[in-house]
């Protein structure tokens, strides 16, 4: 009867630890959930961002999945903050693996009155993301400089890259990408490119596909690109001829067709 006892109360107290501990779990989940949608609207207003959320599991229940402290997976922000807010608040979000930085829509308009985009500065505090997977860039005012530190961080969790419309860029600015070891894929569209980009392109160990559009990369350069990494990298380039402006188009498969 005694040992009977011992038991019940073992039980007991197993089960009020555990209950105390979901409880805790809880309890940080929801402060943490607070935490992050605080810092998304101090970084920007709500108009200008969307953000996708995941389910947080619980910690010491893990197959169970709670939507009351969601947190933030992806996010899309169409006008950037000053550098400082940035910094002050985009780490909160600890669990975000995608960031695009995508420029207003009208851009092209808007660009005459001002509006902000993406700096070295902000580059310098989102390369401090830890579990950031992709990045996508657009019609931002980075510099070959600010790339170039952005590449001699530990970017081995980084697995696509988007670089779009950045007119201060150059080849020289995608020099080190082979230290984005884990890169499986990356675009570049519309940068002020030349044939000396390719070598940067030569040694990225997992890459899968690689797009070339409109950088002022020769066709013979991207056929070279394939020809080094042959069949297991899809290569796609576009560019304009200088004859007739007409858009030339060519895509090297997995396949190995050219």
């Amino acid at each position: 009867m005694k040992k009977r006892s011992q038991f019940s109360l073992v039980y007991l107290l197993g089960g009020i630890t555990l209950v105390a501990l979901v409880l805790g779990d809880i309890a940080r989940g929801l402060h943490q959930h607070g935490h992050q949608e605080a810092a998304l609207q101090a970084i920007s207003p709500r108009e200008n961002y969307s953000v996708r959320y995941e389910n947080r599991p619980l910690m010491f229940l893990p197959l169970v999945r709670w939507s009351a402290f969601r947190t933030p997976e992806r996010l899309s922000l169409y006008q950037m903050p000053p550098a400082d807010v940035l910094e002050k608040h985009l780490l909160t979000l600890i669990d975000l693996e995608c960031l695009e930085c995508n420029g207003p829509p009208a851009i092209d308009l808007l660009r005459s009155i001002g509006v902000d985009r993406m700096t070295d500065a902000h580059l310098k505090v989102i390369q401090q993301l830890p579990r950031l997977k992709t990045i996508n860039i657009f019609a931002a005012s980075i510099t070959d400089q600010g790339l170039a530190r952005f590449h001699e961080q530990d970017n081995h969790r980084l697995h696509w890259l988007s670089i779009s419309d950045c007119p201060q860029l150059t080849s020289d600015g995608l020099a080190g990408l082979e230290r984005f070891s884990q890169l499986k894929e990356i675009t570049l569209i519309g940068l002020d490119l030349d044939d000396n980009v390719i070598e940067h392109l030569e040694d990225l160990p997992n890459i899968q596909t690689i797009k070339i559009w409109k950088c002022n990369v020769s066709l013979e350069a991207a056929q070279g690109l394939k020809e080094h990494y042959g069949k297991h990298v899809t290569i796609s380039w576009s560019g304009y001829s200088h004859e007739s402006q007409e858009e030339l188009r060519w895509k090297g498969e997995r396949s190995g067709g050219d």
